[in-house]
Protein backbone atom coordinates (compact mmCIF):
# COMPACT_ATOMS: atom_id res chain seq x y z
CA UNK A 1 0.00 0.00 0.00
CA UNK A 2 0.93 3.58 -0.53
CA UNK A 3 -0.40 6.99 -0.21
CA UNK A 4 -1.14 8.65 -3.62
CA UNK A 5 -1.35 12.25 -4.23
CA UNK A 6 -3.36 13.11 -7.38
CA UNK A 7 -1.50 16.51 -7.98
CA UNK A 8 -3.29 19.68 -8.93
CA UNK A 9 -1.79 22.15 -11.42
CA UNK A 10 -3.20 24.86 -13.59
CA UNK A 11 -1.39 24.82 -16.77
CA UNK A 12 2.23 23.15 -16.20
CA UNK A 13 2.04 24.89 -12.07
CA UNK A 14 1.68 23.28 -9.12
CA UNK A 15 -1.06 24.43 -6.80
CA UNK A 16 -0.71 25.50 -3.00
CA UNK A 17 -3.13 22.29 -2.24
CA UNK A 18 -1.10 20.03 -4.00
CA UNK A 19 2.15 21.19 -1.57
CA UNK A 20 -0.33 21.11 1.52
CA UNK A 21 -1.39 17.22 0.34
CA UNK A 22 2.21 16.05 -0.02
CA UNK A 23 2.73 17.18 3.52
CA UNK A 24 -0.29 15.40 4.43
CA UNK A 25 0.52 12.78 2.73
CA UNK A 26 4.23 12.14 3.87
CA UNK A 27 3.16 12.28 7.49
CA UNK A 28 0.31 9.64 6.79
CA UNK A 29 2.97 7.65 5.02
CA UNK A 30 5.24 7.60 7.99
CA UNK A 31 2.36 6.41 10.24
CA UNK A 32 2.07 3.51 7.91
CA UNK A 33 5.37 2.48 6.77
CA UNK A 34 4.90 3.18 3.25
CA UNK A 35 5.82 5.87 0.73
CA UNK A 36 4.07 8.62 -1.32
CA UNK A 37 3.75 8.22 -4.80
CA UNK A 38 2.24 11.06 -6.99
CA UNK A 39 -0.38 11.11 -9.99
CA UNK A 40 -0.06 13.44 -12.72
CA UNK A 41 -2.60 14.33 -15.29
CA UNK A 42 -2.40 16.13 -18.61
CA UNK A 43 0.35 16.50 -21.03
CA UNK A 44 1.60 20.19 -19.56
CA UNK A 45 1.99 18.45 -15.99
CA UNK A 46 4.71 16.24 -17.00
CA UNK A 47 7.42 19.34 -15.88
CA UNK A 48 6.08 18.67 -12.56
CA UNK A 49 7.40 14.92 -12.18
CA UNK A 50 10.75 16.78 -10.37
CA UNK A 51 9.20 18.98 -8.09
CA UNK A 52 6.97 16.02 -7.07
CA UNK A 53 9.72 14.18 -6.13
CA UNK A 54 11.33 17.24 -4.31
CA UNK A 55 8.26 16.75 -2.29
CA UNK A 56 8.46 13.44 -1.18
CA UNK A 57 7.11 11.36 -4.31
CA UNK A 58 8.98 7.92 -4.30
CA UNK A 59 6.90 7.32 -7.70
CA UNK A 60 5.34 9.85 -10.42
CA UNK A 61 2.83 8.35 -12.79
CA UNK A 62 1.60 10.64 -15.25
CA UNK A 63 -1.95 10.25 -17.38
CA UNK A 64 -1.75 12.79 -20.80
CA UNK A 65 -4.63 12.57 -23.56
CA UNK A 66 -5.98 15.67 -25.82
CA UNK A 67 -8.98 15.08 -23.69
CA UNK A 68 -7.52 15.95 -20.63
CA UNK A 69 -5.68 19.08 -21.79
CA UNK A 70 -8.43 20.61 -19.92
CA UNK A 71 -9.50 20.22 -16.46
CA UNK A 72 -13.15 18.38 -16.74
CA UNK A 73 -14.51 16.51 -13.44
CA UNK A 74 -15.36 13.54 -15.75
CA UNK A 75 -12.53 12.96 -17.46
CA UNK A 76 -10.54 13.63 -14.48
CA UNK A 77 -12.65 11.73 -12.22
CA UNK A 78 -12.42 8.51 -14.55
CA UNK A 79 -8.37 9.03 -15.15
CA UNK A 80 -8.15 8.71 -11.25
CA UNK A 81 -10.74 5.94 -10.60
CA UNK A 82 -8.50 3.61 -13.03
CA UNK A 83 -5.14 5.08 -11.66
CA UNK A 84 -6.31 3.80 -8.31
CA UNK A 85 -7.71 0.75 -9.50
CA UNK A 86 -4.38 -0.38 -12.21
CA UNK A 87 -1.88 1.17 -9.25
CA UNK A 88 -3.66 -0.07 -6.29
CA UNK A 89 -2.23 2.52 -4.00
Amino acid sequence: MTVLVVVEHDRGRMVDASLEAFVFADSIAAQLGTRVEALLIGADSLGLADECAAHGAATVYHVADPLLRDYGPDAYGATVAAAGTALSP
